[in-house]
């Protein structure tokens, strides 16, 4: 401060000794120190900082002022000449006004031209108007150059302050223009997240409790497939929000009891063991982490704990090998809880990937038993490996109302059941016949077809028996998919096959061909898969963007 304090002293000091002819007198030196103290105390009072260039043009105004009221503190200034006397005012001649008559109420007896009158009137006033005040001239002694009034010295730019002034600084010199305040808003997107939409077939190590999504297309590695792919990039990203997942109500594992008051037989047990079952779920986000903190280390990375809010499922139960065990779905969101990522003070650039699983509170994923599974043959219902189902159909492949899909690996009873919806990727045939490769390929697109299809029934071959068995075997697990073939369009109120040959005699050939496609030196079906769509998980969240506000830089004359 006193460094400051002195430097703008010194510029005063010198400023003033330029401009007077004998310099600063003591009396006005004292007086210089007394004003740049108060106004530098002022200064920081108001401002909360000291301003030196303010400082210095209040202190430099009030001294140009006090000189001109103190002439003699110029020293060795010439003395100003004592003003002459001035003379005294010439008589002024007042013209004299004729008294107001008074005022008469009578009638006159000629009536005065209304137009005569204001002519009278306006000139009345126009003559009191224009009529010169008479002034005093009072000579006013001249001052020195140094202490001529501000607005008459010249102006000019401020370059240097301090030291010295090149001219007087006018306000705008002073006019700080505000930098363009660029404004932002906070924008909101819902993303919903299906574990269908992964790449199910290539992702053997992926289920629908745990799965990946890539949001940026861009960043995929190169040689792998699409994954569950984000068309929309999220840029600057202020908080990341968990709101629901909606998972099915299915066995989430295969209880085998035995029961003991009959023949001591062990059967699978049908009454599932679902989520409902469990306390809460743990959404498990492996490139963010929320605001958890428990005692499980585990819960500690989580991004959301979530717990039971809402059922709903269809109607219809059956019983026996037909038990429809999917029994619908359930919502678990973060109840009462804040299930966020905040980035700040400064966002995030961007969301690439999101790697989801979903734990039980013991830390294991729901259910680690695959939704997806490779195909080994079709099997049609005439064919002699089913026999034994009561879907199977004795006689001509034109007859067969049903298809056994015959899966690499055995599943629980929990993976498929009746009413469910699956559908199918990447089959292939082959045939030496041309008929019969176009009618097998017409057979694959049609299991291909965006709406899936529904599932009868599963069962598997019981080789000991040598016969095909409806339902599960004793520890709960089938390896066949049963659907309903295709049928000529029921509106025309015709019950019958469709023929993918289109004839009855080829039909057959058809069948033996693909019932044999995956024998032998002709694998072909490893590249085909089913998956069940009726078991999938369903994810939302809140992705919260920071964005350039359009309005702030809009001029009103353009709203």
């Amino acid at each position: 401060m006193d460094g400051a304090y002195q430097r703008m002293l010194e510029s005063l000091r010198d400023n003033f000794g330029k401009r007077l002819p004998a310099g600063l007198s003591p009396a006005a030196d004292s007086r210089l120190q007394r004003t740049l103290g108060h106004y530098v105390r002022e200064v920081i009072r108001v401002q909360g900082s000291l301003n030196e260039q303010e400082v210095l043009r209040e202190t430099f105004d009030s001294m140009a002022g006090w000189f001109r009221r103190n002439t003699g503190a110029i020293r060795g200034s010439p003395p100003v000449p004592a003003a002459t006397p001035l003379p005294p005012p010439p008589p002024s001649f007042q013209a004299a006004v004729s008294p107001e008559p008074a005022l008469s109420f009578a009638v006159p007896l000629e009536e005065q031209d209304p137009i005569a009158l204001f002519e009278r009137i306006k000139a009345t006033r126009a003559a009191a108007a224009g009529a010169p005040i008479p002034t005093v001239s009072t000579p006013i002694p001249q001052l020195p150059a140094e202490l001529q009034p501000l607005e008459t010295r010249p102006v000019g730019p401020v370059t240097g302050l301090p030291p010295g002034f090149a001219g007087i600084a006018q306000p705008k010199d002073f006019v700080q223009r505000q930098e363009d305040i660029v404004k932002y808003r906070e924008t909101e997107y819902n993303l919903i997240l299906n574990s269908k939409d992964r790449d199910w077939l290539a992702a053997t190590t992926e289920n629908r409790y745990r799965f990946t999504v890539q949001l940026d297309s861009v960043a995929r590695p190169q040689g792998t497939g699409a994954q569950a792919t984000i068309t929309n990039r999220f840029r600057n990203i202020v908080r990341l929000e968990f709101i629901k997942a909606v998972i099915p109500v299915e066995g989430l594992e295969v209880a085998v009891p035995r029961d003991c008051a009959a023949a001591a037989v062990s059967a699978p047990e049908q009454a599932p063991i679902t989520a409902l079952s469990l306390p809460f779920i743990q959404v498990m986000l492996e490139e963010h982490q929320a605001n958890n903190y428990s005692t499980n280390p585990t819960a500690d990375k989580s991004f959301a704990i979530c717990q039971y809010d809402a059922t709903w499922r269809s109607d219809a139960t059956t019983g026996g090998s037909d038990y429809i065990n999917s029994r619908g779905y359930t919502l678990f969101f973060p109840k009462f809880m804040k299930a966020q990522r905040v980035y700040a003070p400064a966002p995030l650039a961007s969301l690439n990937k999101l790697s989801f699983e979903l734990l039980n509170p013991e830390n294991l994923t729901l259910s680690p038993a695959p939704d997806a599974l490779r195909m080994a043959r079709v099997i049609w219902g005439s064919d002699p490996d089913v026999s034994g189902s009561c879907y199977d159909t004795s006689g001509s492949a034109d007859v067969a109302e049903y298809l056994f899909i015959e899966t690499t690996t055995w599943f629980s009873l929990w993976t498929f059941g009746r009413n469910d919806r699956v559908a199918f990727k990447d089959l292939t045939f082959t045939s030496a016949t041309p008929s019969i490769q176009k009618a097998g390929e017409a057979l694959n697109q049609w299991l291909e077809r965006d709406e899936g299809h529904i599932v009868v029934g599963i069962g598997y071959y019981d080789a000991s028996s040598g016969a095909f068995v409806d339902g599960w075997n004793d520890c709960g697990y089938a390896n066949t998919v049963i659907l309903r073939n295709r049928f000529v369009d029921p509106t025309t109120g015709v019950c019958a096959r469709y023929l993918w040959t289109g004839a009855a005699g080829t039909e057959t050939t058809l069948a033996d061909e693909m019932a044999a496609y995956n024998a032998g030196a002709t694998a072909g079906y490893q590249r085909g898969g089913i998956l069940n769509l009726s078991r999938q998980v369903q994810l939302f969240l809140r992705v919260i963007t920071r964005d350039v506000d359009p309005g702030s830089s809009t001029r009103p004359d353009n709203v």
